[in-house]
């Protein structure tokens, strides 16, 4: 796989104090101003500069390379979200003129087309990838008694943690994806897809690691949960291990994230995203200065109309996901909002309230990227030790408490039999974590109910395949390196 960015010292991450301001890690606002060039071993003489690189990759996780809006451009700024949303049946695209980012809702992907959509996603993930082994090599390398022990142990389980995250993303969207763990420009330009059970050994290897690097404090003076901590791995490993069915290990480790006291609910749906939540596990902090879309979050400046009720509507929720919602769920209320730009009423997702209706470049940020979060671990843990233990009533409580907070005060009763609380689950992942991070997409696939589900949706018809559950490999990609190989079907 020719990756033409790797040619260039990626390490100018020193770049990365620009991030500082945009990260808003107070730690190292005394950082010096970046030089254009440094070599790796500089970069990693000394603990602020270490951490200055690492700072890098999680503003360039969310903000992209500042030339374009990140949503499409950044593997944390929104395109797992918004494109895995719409080949599931969260999201449908409003825009008639735009056949790629149509062709994603309608499940008729094309080798060439698609492309066009995915190829910023796949490169912006790589790129995250090769800025994560630059600092494990960095570290590993550096003989600099100024980059202090514990330093070094966090930065590489923050690394390790990145690489797992980002290939958690590929590997559910594409397959088998080239498994990076080097800089060597001369062992990756030309390197095959490795087989996705590699993939997902290397993710969880990356992950366990990261629990016992990490510890529990975020390692910034203000608290905020800007950085992966031991939690945020714990949480990410026990989602894998809800996907490989090992529910012992899932139901165990979200409960110590639940129970380690850190973090709480937000008080009702409209408070979860914003900065700083209660339940954020972890979260990213744009660049409220970023030149096309201020202080928005890159989802919100994408996903809301301008202005809300009346302006031009892109993405908005398919009528089965509405119907979905209980009656009284505050979810609906609070998490989508009525445009009438069609001449009919449809309803545009509002997780995120600042929008290119509201930004304002460098005002302030009233949200962050949220990336993981206590309710999805509650959801874990509740199917987790349903499927491995048959614990109905944990399962319930935990459902329960979900559904209090979205002010369905009515609990579902212990008489459920097992059957329908493993739907309840279900049913409680779709209208908690719609929108977020392709869960639905993710556990369509996962559970085997995809095809059922999503060949019956009116606007996917005709069925163009089920080789449409894996995105093609962006076709630039493919030109660059003769040895990757498509995807089945395309």
């Amino acid at each position: 796989m020719q990756h033409r960015y790797n040619i260039r010292k990626i390490l100018l991450l020193a770049v990365a104090p620009v991030a500082l301001a945009a990260g808003g890690c107070d730690k190292l606002l005394d950082i010096d101003q970046p030089i254009s060039s440094i070599t790796t071993a500089k970069v990693f003489d000394s603990n602020e500069k270490a951490i200055s690189a690492m700072a890098g990759i999680y503003t360039k996780m969310v903000n992209g390379e500042q030339v374009e809006e990140p949503a499409f451009s950044s593997i944390g700024g929104g395109v797992v979200s918004i494109l895995a949303s719409m080949s599931a049946d969260d999201y449908r695209f409003a825009q008639t003129n735009n056949r790629p980012v149509q062709d994603f809702a309608a499940n008729r992907l094309s080798r060439e087309m698609s492309s066009s959509v995915t190829y910023k996603m796949w490169e912006a993930a790589y790129k995250n990838i090769y800025d994560a082994n630059a600092v494990l090599e960095g570290i590993a390398a550096s003989t600099s008694p100024k980059l202090t022990s514990d330093v070094r142990v966090r930065l590489t389980g923050e690394a390790k943690f990145v690489r797992a995250f980002v290939y958690f993303q590929l590997v559910n969207l594409f397959g088998d994806v080239p498994l990076v763990l080097t800089t060597n420009f001369n062992e990756t330009r030309l390197m095959p897809k490795t087989p996705a059970v590699q993939v997902w050994d290397q993710i969880r290897k990356d992950l366990q690691q990261a629990v016992e690097l990490l510890d529990e404090d975020y390692g910034t003076q203000s608290g905020e949960r800007i950085k992966p901590n031991k939690s945020a791995a714990k949480a990410m490993l026990a989602r894998v291990y809800l996907y490989d069915q090992n529910w012992p290990g899932a139901a165990t480790l979200a409960k110590e994230v639940i129970e380690n006291g850190n973090y709480t609910l937000a008080g009702q749906p409209g408070d979860v995203f914003l900065k700083n939540s209660p339940e954020a596990i972890w979260q990213l902090k744009q660049d409220a200065a970023h030149r096309y879309i201020g202080n928005a979050s890159a989802e919100g400046s994408q996903l809301l109309p301008n202005p809300l009720a009346t302006g031009g509507l892109y993405w908005y929720l398919t009528d089965e996901l509405l119907a979905a919602f209980e009656p009284g769920d505050l979810r609906k209320a609070q998490w989508s909002g009525p445009n009438t730009f069609t001449g009919t009423v449809k309803y545009y997702p509002y997780k995120y309230k600042t929008g290119k209706h509201s930004a304002v470049a460098g005002g302030e940020l009233t949200e962050y990227n949220m990336m993981v979060r206590l309710a999805e671990v509650y959801l874990i843990r509740a199917e987790a030790v349903l499927k491995g233990s048959r614990d109905k009533t944990e399962a319930l409580r935990l459902v329960n408490l979900l559904r209090a907070r979205a002010g369905l005060t009515e609990p579902l009763p212990a008489t459920l039999t097992d059957a329908e609380v493993e739907a309840a689950v279900m049913h409680e992942r779709r209208v908690e974590l719609f929108g977020e991070w392709g869960h639905r997409w993710m556990d369509l696939r996962r559970t085997g109910a995809a095809r059922a589900v999503l060949s019956a949706c009116s606007w996917k018809q005709p069925w163009a395949g089920d080789y449409q559950f894996l995105y093609p490999i962006p076709h630039n990609e493919m030109l660059n390196n003769p040895n990757l190989q498509q995807n089945p079907g395309y």
